[in-house]
């Protein structure tokens, strides 16, 4: 298994991010690059691919070169446990397909306090990816209108016209007005 790896630079306070399948010979490495001398924290998982690219996306405050460098320890841990934690979710599947596919339920019941908790995160979670759809939209809307007619804003971004898949009548007739009667 990999781990996941905040290595520290107890001189300069810079906290580096990486994933490693040897935490020894990582912290060996960074130090004899004088990057980092300290490993801050540690997380063998089976899910460091993932992870790692959730770090880099949602946490690192800075990158040099190919270095990620996060800004608060406390902060990247939470995240970095948390999000293992839903990874880890996936083991549950087999037994959520089992009570998918059981026929014989068992009458709703109310929900338990922890229930009602994750209840009203998922709706959290919900209503925020209805609201992140509708700024995504109006973001694509934008572009679209700064685009024009053109295909697109060099190689960020192309646009395809849409194509018809409704029969216009008027068009057919004004271009075969013999066949319309």
């Amino acid at each position: 298994m990999t781990h996941i790896v905040i290595l520290k630079n107890t001189e300069n306070g810079y906290l580096i991010f990486t994933t490693s399948s040897d935490v020894d010979e990582t912290i060996l490495e960074y130090s004899y690059k004088d990057l980092a001398n300290d490993v801050a924290f540690s997380l063998e998982t089976r899910f460091a691919g993932l992870l790692n690219t959730y770090i880099k996306k949602k946490l690192y405050a800075f990158q040099v070169d190919d270095h990620y460098f996060m800004a608060n320890l406390e902060d990247a841990m939470h995240h970095i446990i948390e999000a293992n934690k839903l990874l880890n979710l996936s083991r549950e599947d087999d037994e959520i397909a089992e009570i998918r596919n059981s026929i014989d339920l068992l009458p709703a019941r109310n929900p338990t306090h922890e229930e009602r908790n994750i209840i009203d995160k998922l709706k959290e979670i919900q209503s925020e990816i209805y609201c992140l759809k509708l700024i995504e939209k109006q973001y694509k809307n934008q572009i679209m209108i700064k685009i024009g007619k053109n295909s697109g804003l060099g190689d960020l971004i192309t646009f395809h016209g849409f194509k018809r898949k409704k029969f216009d009548i008027q068009r057919f007739s004004e271009d075969y007005p013999d066949l319309v009667d």
